[in-house]
């Protein structure tokens, strides 16, 4: 008789070892997810900026009306940047400035929505000191400006770095939001790290003209190039104020011609699960040798 013979192999004793770790790490991996549920868990604000992103105004009122009925000031709750849904509502970033006004008629709808609500913070203030009119003058969305300068918000109010939302606005070329603001009465004296708002639009626009000769071409813009001359001859040349009725009337008109006007943007935005980058993508936006404090 051969060993094997004398010494068969017993297989239900690993079978049996086999099925106890197997139920072990089955265990294991319950608790584990029990544990990470609070962090993998989406907060109402996130819920929300991804309807607005994703236009789904349905889901969008349910979710709001849910959130205020659990939370009476959920309207202004914020996240670990401080950004409230108005802010992030108001945030878009596309090189391209014709692709944030096609956004913008999208924007203002669920903009006006947040804006109905009984003590909404419209002068709210993130960890930059950023308001929700400073955003939509550094995205390029006049329409949702002007509501919200109906709304309340203040003008001229300045970020932590002291710049106003016609600075950002002008620094940025969002020649659209330039306009607007200046024929709000925007004050053009202020300014931040030595400059006007003026000064800003001319080192910004100068910085990105070179682009298009350098290995910034792949993010260069012939209609941001544009957007930047615009705001140049604006700055130069003031145009007159303006009743907000008349401007609201005329930026609700040119937002939904824009939208119609413009294919479905391509690019992509920022999640708020990006929030961090932000930082760096505003310092990306300074012309080149400018300090890399906010914003």
């Amino acid at each position: 008789m051969s060993e094997q013979q004398q010494n068969p192999t017993r297989w239900w004793p690993i079978i049996a070892d086999m099925l106890k770790l197997i139920v072990v790490m089955g265990g294991l991996g319950a608790l584990c997810k029990i544990a990470m549920k609070p962090f993998e868990a989406v907060s109402p604000i996130e819920t929300l900026v991804s309807l607005v992103r994703n236009n789904d105004a349905p889901t969008f009122d349910k979710s709001l009306r849910e959130g205020l009925a659990a939370d009476a000031d959920f309207i202004n709750a914020a996240d670990k940047e401080g950004r409230t849904p108005l802010m992030w509502t108001v945030y878009a970033h596309y090189n391209n400035p014709e692709l944030a006004r096609a956004k913008d008629a999208d924007r203002a709808h669920f903009l006006r929505k947040l804006l109905a609500v009984p003590g909404v913070a419209v002068n709210a203030r993130d960890k930059d000191g950023f308001t929700a009119l400073h955003w939509a003058a550094w995205s390029g969305l006049p329409l949702s400006a002007t509501l919200l300068v109906q709304a309340g918000a203040e003008l001229n109010s300045r970020e932590n770095a002291g710049y106003t939302p016609l600075m950002l606005a002008a620094q940025r070329g969002n020649d659209e939001v330039v306009r607007l603001l200046l024929r709000l009465g925007a004050d053009t004296a202020p300014q931040a790290k030595g400059k006007t708002a003026q000064q800003l639009a001319e080192t910004a626009a100068a910085a990105y003209a070179k682009r298009e000769s350098r290995v910034y071409t792949l993010i260069f813009s012939e209609e941001r190039l544009k957007a930047y001359r615009n705001t140049l001859a604006l700055m130069a040349e003031p145009p007159a104020r303006c009743e907000l009725s008349e401007l609201l009337s005329e930026e609700t008109a040119e937002a939904q011609a824009a939208k119609e006007a413009a294919a479905a943007p391509s690019e992509e935005e920022e999640t708020p699960e990006d929030a961090a980058a932000d930082t760096a993508e505003k310092e990306a936006a300074l012309p080149a040798g400018e300090s890399s404090e906010q914003p």
